[in-house]
């Protein structure tokens, strides 16, 4: 399960990063605080209303952005669905 975590909060950094916004633009459209965006990005299992919130700040729902981080662990590309992307 903490794998799972890690590789969860992986994801959530790669697109924060491909999407181009900082980890306090970020907490910002999740109404929550930088630090608690760095511990999930970290390993921390989030909330699922911090999951969600930030699966909307990203402009998918959560089921897609799971989807995006199963296909990505077994190696295949996949156009992203993040909003701008």
């Amino acid at each position: 399960m903490k794998s799972t975590v890690k590789n969860l909060g992986a994801a959530i950094r790669e697109n924060r990063q491909r999407v181009g916004i900082s980890q306090v633009a970020l907490a910002k459209k999740c109404k929550t605080g930088q630090f608690t965006i760095s511990k999930v990005e970290n390993g921390r299992t989030p909330t699922l209303g911090l999951l969600e919130r930030i699966a909307r700040a990203f402009g998918c729902g959560v089921m897609i952005c799971f989807e995006e981080i199963r296909t990505a662990k077994k190696g295949a590309p996949r156009e992203s669905t993040l909003k701008g992307k």
